[in-house]
């Protein structure tokens, strides 16, 4: 998106910090390496985007050998070679960190195999029967609307190269799946997420609190023409199906 100021989710949800989104988003600090929770979150979208990619390509489903070679062992290969570049430019911490973290992605790697070959066993017959796949990692974007004067909100950067451009600020993101579900009928908004608590309901109660359930959907609606190839609102959307996989198994 060109000559954009895209605001995504993680970035609104920082802005209760106002610290916290300064040294992110601003700065463009981190604090080095992801937690494990969100690697392991990661690995999951993957494999699962891989998953319904090859369903909505009309293709055979992928089997949990070809999620392994395709998305896992490549995903193992960049988190060697990035924590191999961390101990090449002398992590300050020392090397000990690092070969607990390489032993931890080899256990998420491990456990994601698992989560998702059930999740196949369990459930991909019900979704090839129930879903339409419409569209995988989609891109959203709906332009930000000043509420002092109705107009697009704007700001003026500087580039590198000294040249100042205004922008136009839009809130964007990607959605994990859009499907036509041909039972309740319309489309909707699947969200992946994973958990490693047993008890759901009060995991559950805090998703309603998710502000990706209203601004996916928000900006679905109401697209921004020139900002995307497809820009069709999604008029018949429905609402978002939250798509929980568990790390443990209940009792």
């Amino acid at each position: 998106m060109r000559n954009m100021r895209v605001i995504t989710n993680s970035e609104r949800t920082s802005f209760a910090c106002e610290r916290r989104w300064a040294f992110g988003y601003l700065a463009g600090l981190t604090t080095g390496d992801s937690a494990a929770p969100l690697r392991q979150g990661s690995l999951l979208h993957r494999m699962l985007a891989a998953l319904y990619t090859s369903i909505m390509l009309k293709r055979d489903p992928l089997t949990i050998e070809e999620l392994w070679r395709e998305v896992v062992e490549p995903w193992l290969e960049q988190r060697t070679t990035w924590l191999d570049e961390q101990r090449m430019h002398g992590a300050e911490a020392g090397s000990e960190w690092i070969e607990d973290a390489q032993a931890r992605d080899r256990e998420i790697a491990s456990e994601s195999r698992h989560m998702v070959a059930g999740y196949i066993d369990h459930w991909l017959a019900q979704d090839l029967d129930r879903w339409e796949i419409l569209g995988v990692e989609e891109q959203v974007a709906r332009v930000i609307i000043n509420p002092v004067n109705g107009k697009p909100l704007t700001d003026v950067f500087t580039m590198p190269d000294g040249k100042r451009i205004r922008r136009r600020w839009v809130y964007g993101g990607a959605v994990d799946l859009r499907i036509w579900d041909r039972m309740l009928g319309g489309q909707w908004l699947v969200e992946h997420k994973s958990t490693a608590e047993t008890d759901l309901s009060e995991y559950c109660r805090k998703l309603h609190w998710d502000p990706q359930i209203r601004g996916y959907p928000w900006a679905m609606l109401r697209p921004a023409p020139d900002l995307l190839d497809d820009h069709r609102p999604a008029e018949d959307l429905r609402g978002v199906i939250y798509n929980v996989l568990r790390k443990k198994v209940p009792r």
